[in-house]
This record gives structure tokens, sequence and C-alpha cells, in this order.
């Protein structure tokens, strides 16, 4: 019998070399094929190319593909999010797993798609082809059944036959997002959108709405994009039914022209070839209405006269003086509370500089109407607008309690929707971990961490003000016997996926080097689409790049979360490593880590885990919820990889990349984990601690 398999596979194989030899032009990559950087796959009528570009200005390489032309636009990226080094000689691969990745010389691969295998492991002709829509596709090789599209994930860039909306039947969004700046095509703060409820195109900028099309008129134009434009250049097609709510387009006349919607990094739509705006939404500056820019501030434009500039400059320099002499009275009296043990000179000093801004104000206390300061996309939020938001921190719209206080939804006058983290006034750590936040979160841009829109200060009183994310936290479902009914297995796993993304970029993609330290349920929020975002960074560590780790004169985080290591102040990113194992078994089991505590034992979640996989009893660990929803051996594969986070020596502990890879290649080999650190109880924390360390449980309450 398999003597037969492999004539089968080899008469396969010897087809589709012929097949490939007499093809005129490489749009296609088979098994184990591989692109490098001095070739490319060209599309069927070279309409478009795939290849390796370096990037103008940096010394990192992309995977591109574009049009076969001069300067051409990247129309889509492949490592968007994971530039490679121009020295690393990266390779594009097929691999016999049916797995597309980018491997680069010391680095781990870049897994882009993969298809799956047949139940008897032979090759279902599965290749990669370049379509001449620009379309980068995973497919069986006769085009019955596409595994992946390139379509499916765009990037600043709109081509004829993408999609801009969303998918209902499993929550996937297309939409566009703008490079950080003209060279790092890294996600900027620009994004549109297709509203399908309201079936308009929209851009926001860090989460905020600047500027809406209005609605698609009868003449086939919409209303605030340029008529001239759209009206001679486009079709606009609009699909919504239960499955699919999403705009495309298609090319007017003459199928020569070449559209490519670009959202550049400064706001503009525009269309690549002709250098044609489309709309123009760094214009949109928060006051006026026109065009389709949506005002978040109240007017301050007058007549015109000289008489009303006067006005305006007085008016100005009366706020700002009022300002500044609000702000040496508050810092007099911050001053004085000193005594108290409340020391906040530092955090004020940070505050002056978030709070300077060139932005023309009406109100003599230096507020605008909606109670905000801007700086940036950061904004100093009057307590009166987050009195009036909450309704006096009404009880019925608190969402939770943290660690360091209780969190509050709030609507703003203009309709936005947000979430107030109000520290505790007896939270001795306060001043800190609300510095730390804040500066932290500022700077961090990742679709799986949660948006800061700014932070407001009143006397003792010192708020976060959050995007506000309608399903509330993953502890909110996970862990209730009727809302966990929500989470089938897909659904875990690609909570899991989102969750390993961010903390992969946290240790290894962003600016700044940052170690969580308090990964848990209640600290993963979840969007309408039930994506996940972590939260609550008021216990993070900035490494530098270099740093492994560090030893800290105070152990913080979560009892049943923390590794032992960190009984002893040593933190690195396998710290989070062994609160994401930890969490990774929450979510395979419904069931809280520490609800195994009794008197009998110091048994928890991670041991009672390591307890079924030694007897291969794994399965028993799942959730019942789940009923059938879940893939066995998918589910035993995370319990695996699970308990390898969860190991006692950190050094034996895979890295994000490592879980990333091991959840994403089935069909990559696991080492056998050994008995875990599971004994967190109460007795074994404290004997850990050291006379000069001090033990801060972030999920204690003052």
């Amino acid at each position: 019998m398999a003597t037969c398999v492999m004539m089968k596979n080899s008469i396969f194989l010897i087809i589709f070399a012929c097949l490939w030899a007499c093809h005129d032009a490489r749009d296609t990559l088979a098994p184990g094929d591989t692109l490098d950087s001095s070739s490319s796959l060209k599309s069927a009528s070279a309409k478009f190319t795939l290849s390796f570009v370096e990037q103008l200005y940096s010394n990192f390489t992309y995977l591109v593909i574009s049009r076969n032309k001069y300067n051409p636009n990247k129309a889509w990226i492949g490592n968007r999010n994971r530039p490679i080094s121009s020295s690393s000689s990266p390779l594009l691969t097929l691999d016999w797993n049916y797995t597309l990745k980018i491997t680069q010389t010391g680095e781990d691969p870049i897994v882009i798609c993969s298809a799956p295998q047949t139940s008897n492991g032979t090759s279902s002709g599965v290749v990669a082809t370049l379509l001449d829509s620009g379309n980068l596709v995973l497919q069986e090789m006769n085009g019955s059944r596409v595994f992946w599209q390139s379509f499916d994930y765009p990037g600043d860039t709109f081509l004829p036959g993408m999609k801009l909306g969303v998918n209902r039947s499993d929550g996937h969004i297309w939409s566009l997002v703008s490079y950080v700046d003209t060279y790092n095509p890294a996600p900027g703060p620009f994004s549109l959108v297709w509203d399908p409820n309201e079936h308009e195109l929209k851009i926001n900028k860090s989460g905020v709405l600047y500027w809406t099309g209005g609605v698609l008129r009868s003449d086939g134009t919409f209303e605030f994009i340029l008529p001239n434009v759209s009206k001679q250049r486009y079709n606009f097609s609009i699909v919504s039914n239960e499955n699919y709510g999403y705009l495309t387009y298609t090319s007017v006349g003459d199928q020569s022209l070449e559209p490519e919607w670009v959202l550049y990094s400064s706001g503009i739509l525009q269309e690549y070839e002709e250098r044609m705006d489309i709309v123009q939404a760094q214009n949109c500056d928060g006051y006026d209405t026109g065009g389709g820019c949506v005002r978040r501030f109240q007017s301050t434009k007058s007549s015109g006269t000289k008489i009303d500039k006067w006005v305006w400059i007085g008016t100005s320099i009366a706020a700002a003086l009022v300002l500044c002499t609000a702000y040496y009275l508050l810092r007099r009296r911050r001053s004085a509370l000193a005594s108290a043990g409340e020391n906040r000179t530092e955090i004020e000093n940070e505050m002056l500089n978030f709070m300077k801004s060139n932005r023309p104000t009406d109100d003599v206390n230096g507020l605008r109407n909606d109670g905000k300061i801007g700086h940036h996309d950061l904004s100093v939020f009057s307590y009166s607008t987050i009195l009036a938001a909450t309704s006096n921190f009404a009880e019925e719209n608190k969402l939770g309690e943290g660690g360091f206080g209780p969190v509050f939804e709030g609507k703003l006058a203009m309709g936005q929707e947000i979430a107030v983290k109000r520290l505790s006034k007896c939270s001795g750590q306060g001043t800190s971990e609300f510095k730390n936040e804040l500066i932290l979160i500022y700077e961090l841009q990742h679709r799986n961490l949660v948006q800061l829109f700014g932070f407001c200060i009143h006397g003792e009183e010192m708020m976060l003000i959050y995007e506000y994310l309608q399903n509330k936290s993953l502890d909110h479902f996970l862990f209730d016997p009727t809302r966990g009914l929500l989470l089938d297995w897909k659904k875990r796993l690609s909570i899991l996926e989102g969750i390993a993304q961010g903390l992969l970029y946290l240790h290894k993609y962003s600016r700044k080097k940052v170690i969580h330290r308090d990964l848990k349920a209640s600290n993963i929020l979840l969007d309408e689409n039930m994506n996940p975002k972590i939260s609550d960074f008021g216990l993070a560590r900035i490494f530098t790049q270099n740093e492994l780790e560090a030893n800290t004169n105070k152990i913080v985080g979560t009892r049943g979360y923390m590794p032992p290591e960190s009984m002893e102040g040593i933190i690195s990113v396998k710290s989070d490593v062994y609160s994401f194992g930890v969490l990774m078994l929450e979510i395979i089991s419904g069931r809280k880590n520490n609800s195994f505590y009794n008197d009998d034992r110091a048994l928890n979640l991670v041991g009672y885990a390591w307890e079924l996989w030694k007897e291969g009893a794994g399965l028993e660990l799942r959730d019942p919820t789940l009923g059938n929803s879940f893939i066995k051996e998918q589910l035993l594969r995370c319990i695996h990889v699970g308990l390898l986070c969860v190991e006692e020596n950190a050094a034996d502990r895979p890295t994000m990349s490592d879980v990333i890879s091991m959840l994403t290649n089935e069909s990559l080999p696991l080492a056998s984990p050994t008995k875990p650190a599971f004994f967190v109880g109460r007795r074994t924390v404290e004997a850990g601690i050291s006379g000069n360390q001090q033990l801060e449980i972030a999920s204690a309450n003052c």
C-alpha cells in the first residue's frame, strides 16, 4: 500500500514538473519551491510582481506585491509587522506541509499562511499563485478551493476586487491601515473602514472618527468622495446579508485603468497612479464638518473681522494665563500633601509636557466644550467631562474592579464610548503605576493592545481613559457556564493567537521591549468581534533590547500567574510566557487556575493539567461547554504547548515567537514537557520572599 502511495506522489510530481516547465511565466510556487531576493513571481499577464524589496532609507527588506512597472506602489506587504534585515538572505518557501513562510538567517520563520493536509498525508496539489488582480492565493492546483488570499489582509492599498467591511460569519474585518510614516510600513494611525450598518466609508485616526463619505447616491457616487473622481472612474458594489457586509469596486470603462487607493500616513486617501486626491481627511481639524469631516470640537472660526482676531488672541492669552495659574496652584497644593506619602512631583512634570498644546481654546479654563486639551493623539480630560460621561460614577456604569481601582463605562457628549479606570486612593503604588501605564500605552500601537485615549487628574483622583470594548473582559465569558457557550473552539484558538501576537509585539517588535507582568483573563478585553486586546500595563517593565532579565526589589503580579523565579524578584520575557501558559490552560478548560485549591492539597489548574497529561487523559481537561466544536489533535497540541510554557525552569520555556510557530504549524515537532512549576500555594509564595523584598499581588484590592 505504501509503495502505491509513493508511486502516486511521484507521478503527481512528474506531471506537475512538466506543467511547470511549459509555463511561460513563473506565477506559482509549488511545494518545495523558493523565492529569493534576486527572483520574483509575475502574474499570468505580468501585471503584478511578488518579490523582496528593500525599503528606502532603511536596512529592512519586505515581501511585496506591486504592479510590474517603474516606481510602483507597494500594494501588499507580507511582513509588515516583522521587517527583515537586508543582510539576512530571506527566502519565501512553500514547504511540503503546505506552509507559505519567509525564512531568514538566524531568525525564526515568518509564517504567512498554511493549508490543511489530507488525512493520509498525501499531497493534494497545493500551490501559491499570484493572480492578475494582484491577489496572492494559496489554493489547490486545480483552483477548486482557496485556503488563503492576500486580499483578505490588505495593507494601506485598496485594489479593484478587494473588500472593505466585515465577514459576519467569522468576524474577520477588511480595512486599510496607513503606514506609521512615509518609510515605515508598520501599521500607523489612520484606517479606512466600511461601516456595514450605516453603509458609509469612514476614516479613523487612532480609533477616533475623522471623516465619513456619506451614503452611496443613485448616480453611483458617494456624497463626500470627490465627484469628478468617483463618477468617472469607479463602479461601487455593496453587499449586505447575514454573512457579509462589505464594499468593493471596479474601474469604469477603460480596463487599462489601474486604480489603487492608498491611505497615506498623513490621512490623505489618494489614487496612486494619477496622484489624484479621493478625500483629504488630513484637513479634518475637528472643528469643521465640510467635505465629510466629523466635528469633535466646538468651532472657533468667526466672521474674520479685525475685531474678531484680537478677541480671539486676547481670549487665548487669558486662557493660557488661567491655565498656568491653575497649574501653579495645583502644584502648590500637591506639594502640601507630600506628608501624606503621596509625592507627585515627578508625575506632575510629566503631565505638564502632555498638557502643552498649540491649539487655540475658547474657554477661560483652557478646555474645549468636550473637556479635552489635544496633544497629538492623547487627550487630557476635565473632571467635569468624566463625571458627565459616567453619570457621577454611577454603580450601574461600573464594569469591574481591578487591582488598582474600579473601571466605569462612559459616553462623551459627542457620542464616543469610553472606559474610565479610576485609580484607588489607597493604592500605595498608584502614582508610579499611573505614570507607567500612561507613557507605556501611549507609545504602543498594536491591534491586540487596548488603546488609550487620554487621562484625567483631579486633586488626588487619577484616571486613565481607554477605548470602550463592549464585550468586557475574557473572564466575563470564560468562567461563566452560560456565556462560555459563546466561546467555541475556533473562537478560543483565535483569542489565543491574538494574545500571543500582542505579547510577541511587546517582547520583540515594539519600539521598547516590554514585559507585561500581569497577564490574566481579566486583563484581556474583547471587542465587538471577540478579538482580544491586552490591557492594564500598571505593572509593566521596560527593558533595553539587549537586556535578558532583571532583578527587582519588589515582587509583583497575581498569585497563580507568577512563575517561580519571580519569588526571587527575577523577571524576563519568560515571566509573561509562564502567565500565557496558565491563561492558555484556563481558556482550554474554562476554569480558573486557583479553582482546584482545597484543604487536602495545594494543587491548581497547572498541576491538574500535568496529572491528566501524565495519565494520557489530556482530553478530560477540556471545557464541557465546547461540546463537539473542538478538534482533538488541536486541543491536545494546545495543552502540550501550555505545559511547555509553564516549565519550572525559565530557560526551558519557549519564546512567544516559538509559541506562535507551534500553534500555527501543526507539523512542527514539540519537546516533551516536564513537571511544571505549579506550587503556588500561599505558604510557598511567602516562603520565597527574602527579607528586603515586598510582595505585591496586583489582583488584591484595597
